[in-house]
């Protein structure tokens, strides 16, 4: 009985604002969000998605150089140390 209550507040909330809560009401707003959404992706330049991706992309592989070389480093590092505590 609770539920019912509380549906019945919600719509009479609903009502008081001036909304609409039909379901052809939904789905109109549906539509145009949908409608909103393939214009904002129509609007975006490809070229600046691009020049994004290469951009991260590049980010990326300067990152991976920098993890190489520091990595070689620390293996000769070692190796060395290897050395010179055979060699003592």
């Amino acid at each position: 009985m609770e539920v019912y209550q509380g549906i019945a507040t919600f719509e009479a909330n609903l009502a008081k604002f001036g909304l609409d809560h039909s379901e052809a009401a939904t789905h109109e707003i549906v539509g145009e969000t949908i409608q909103d959404m393939m214009g904002l992706t129509q609007k975006m330049e490809p070229q600046k998605l691009t020049f994004k991706n290469e951009k991260t992309i590049e980010k990326i592989r300067q990152r991976k150089k920098l993890r190489d070389k520091n990595a070689k480093e620390r293996d000769k590092r070692r190796r060395k140390m290897i050395v010179d505590q055979h060699n003592s």
